[in-house]
Parts: C-alpha cells; sequence; structure tokens
C-alpha cells in the first residue's frame, strides 16, 4: 500500500519503530487528532477548488475508536478455508485503484 501510495500520489511514507508505535498506541486519542487537524482543512480545500459540495461518502476524517484495541492487519487464509471464499482480485494494484479513483471522479467525489 505504502508504494501505490507514493506512486500514484507522489507521497512518501514510512514506517515507524516499535517505540514510537507504542508511543502512539498509549496517546492514541492525540495521535488520531493531529492527523485529523493536518488532513481535514487541506481535503476541504481540494474539495472546494474543484467543486465538490461538502456531503461525500468520502472523508479523510479517522475515528479513534476503529483503531483503538484493533489488529491492523489480517492473514484472510484462516477465512478463506472456513467459508471457501475466493478473492475476485489476487492483490491490490495501480491500475486497480486508479480506477476506483476515476469512477469517484465521475460520481463528483473526488477532487
Amino acid at each position: 500500500m505504502a508504494g501505490l501510495i507514493r506512486d500514484i500520489f507522489g507521497i512518501a511514507t514510512g514506517f515507524q519503530g516499535t517505540l514510537i508505535n507504542t508511543f502512539a498506541r498509549l496517546n492514541l486519542e492525540h495521535v488520531v487528532d493531529d492527523v485529523n487537524d493536518e488532513t481535514l482543512d487541506p481535503w476541504a480545500e481540494l474539495q472546494q477548488k474543484a467543486g465538490i459540495g461538502d456531503t461525500t461518502p468520502l472523508s479523510p476524517f479517522m475515528e479513534k475508536e476503529l483503531l483503538k484495541d484493533t489488529d491492523l492487519s489480517l492473514d484472510g487464509r484462516r477465512f478463506e478455508e472456513a467459508t471457501g471464499f475466493r478473492y475476485t482480485h489476487e492483490r491490490i494494484t495501480q491500475q486497480a485503484v486508479e480506477e476506483v479513483i476515476e469512477s469517484y471522479r465521475r460520481m463528483g467525489w473526488w477532487p
């Protein structure tokens, strides 16, 4: 995902070590507030410049509860074995992400 974000949007991403991750988890409320503060205004400006209204289903706002006491990754093999579920797409590709973004542009949701 980090590579896709870099390639599509030109945003450098990275990973933090255990110490910073532990600090972030202990101060999750403040970390999420800081991230929301940094992203909501620029997102609103992008929407305004693109002529997009305030009410769309897309938002960079992050709910603290979505991250609290939650693992952020999951190995889906057990789910596949137990249910017989099969993915339509084996992996997320740049082309697939760009197609979704373009569909959002057509719907007037993406700046």
